[in-house]
């Protein structure tokens, strides 16, 4: 007891330190310990909640994969009993009510061409073509005395190429008028077949026959036409902008008073054509540039010496050929 009297302050707290860093440290340490286990709890939590949500995620896009196989399904299934439906009551219009005969009434006609403007509004592309051909093979819409008439028929996004089909024979067929942006015309023949007034942008005519047709006042932007027999057809007062004619044959066609715009006419045969160009409203595009340009695409193609120019595009056309010191030299004005 003396002995602890006679100790000092410094030595008191010399003996107290020691006991106190313990226990500060221990507190501290067992801190640190618990924020650790927290963060590896929180990470734990993390993961399994990007697990689930991926989970979840993968889940959804599976049931809106199912979803949208299911309408597709469903979609495909009522056009094709639409289409059944059509063909019955086209079929019961010929054998009941003389459609298609000399002696048939303006009624029934007027009822067939309702139901086909009706009935190509509810149906895809395939399915549009499959009628199209079903009206076709029964002679309903030939280009000369058409039966049913599809002005303004809506046959955007029509197709003709399936499995089973190699080629199309639509020859002489009359579309005039219609809807046929989107369409897809690979290797049809379509060959004297009138499709003036149509609306045909973004449609696809690759290897199509249209020669001797009738593609006059329609707009043809960003169609295409690669390989296609386009000898003889009839483009007047059309639109072609931005249209990949390249490789086509073009001879003894018509080309006058068009939109000629970014047109790739690279390979293709222009012999005996008639062009001519029809400035278009374009604040940022002048009339003289757009002359130009137009007569450098028609440079690009085969026999642009033998094809006949009218008015500034056969000035155009000199100019290009004096500038690269060409010989050829046989051009014709159309009077």
């Amino acid at each position: 007891m003396e002995s602890l009297k006679q100790k000092s302050l410094w030595e008191w707290m010399e003996l107290l330190f020691i006991p106190a860093a313990l226990l500060i440290c221990g507190y501290f340490l067992n801190v640190s310990q618990a924020t650790r286990q927290q963060e590896i709890e929180n990470k734990r939590i993390e993961a399994q909640l990007k697990l689930e949500n991926k989970r979840t995620e993968t889940q959804l896009k599976l049931e809106e994969k199912r979803y949208i196989s299911q309408a597709k399904f469903e979609r495909n299934k009522f056009n094709i009993e639409r289409l059944h439906n059509f063909q019955y009551l086209i079929i019961g219009l010929m054998a009941n009510n003389g459609l298609g005969r000399a002696n048939s009434s303006l009624a029934t006609v007027e009822a067939a061409t309702a139901l086909t403007i009706s009935t190509l509004t509810q149906l895809g592309g395939n399915e549009k073509g499959q009628l199209i051909i079903f009206l076709y093979s029964l002679n309903l819409i030939a280009k000369e005395s058409p039966i049913i008439s599809l002005e303004g028929a809506d046959l955007s996004n029509i197709s003709f190429t399936t499995h089973f089909m190699d080629s199309v024979n639509l020859s002489g067929i009359n579309l005039k008028g219609s809807l046929l942006n989107s369409a897809d015309f690979w290797r049809v023949n379509l060959s004297n077949s009138d499709l003036s007034h149509t609306y045909l942008v973004d449609s696809n005519f690759g290897k199509a026959n249209v020669s001797l047709s009738n593609i006059s006042h329609s707009n043809l932007n960003n169609a295409r036409f690669t390989n296609a027999n386009m000898a003889g057809v009839d483009l007047s007062n059309s639109s072609l902008v931005d249209n990949d004619m390249s490789y086509s044959n073009l001879s003894n066609a018509k080309i006058l008073n068009c939109e000629i715009m970014d047109v790739d006419l690279h390979g293709t045969d222009i012999e005996h054509a008639e062009i001519s160009f029809l400035p278009f409203g374009n604040p940022y595009y002048s009339v003289e540039k757009a002359i130009r340009d137009a007569a450098k695409s028609l440079y690009r193609a085969k026999n642009f010496e033998n094809a006949a120019y009218k008015g500034e595009l056969k000035l155009e056309m000199k100019k290009i050929i004096d500038e690269i010191n060409s010989e050829v030299t046989n051009f014709r004005v159309i009077d």
